[in-house]
């Protein structure tokens, strides 16, 4: 594999100068828009709110679901 940059002229081997098992990457992530994580929850209200009530094929009849049961 052809190095590129400032590794160019390095050899075909780990350069132990640049690349330590103990880098550590932080990576945040950002969103442009502020009311994103409104927006999602009140999607799974919604959803959750369908869901609640199943129509049962076995016994013809609706089921009220607990999602909250545990």
């Amino acid at each position: 594999m052809k190095k590129i940059g400032n590794a160019e002229n390095d050899p075909s081997d780990i350069n132990n100068t640049t690349n330590q098992v103990d880098d550590e990457i932080a990576m945040q992530f950002v969103s442009k828009k502020e009311n994103d994580k409104e927006v999602e929850i009140k999607l799974i209200k919604d959803v959750t709110s369908i869901l609640r009530e199943i129509n049962c094929h076995l016994i013809k009849a609706s089921k009220f679901i607990d999602w909250n049961y545990r």
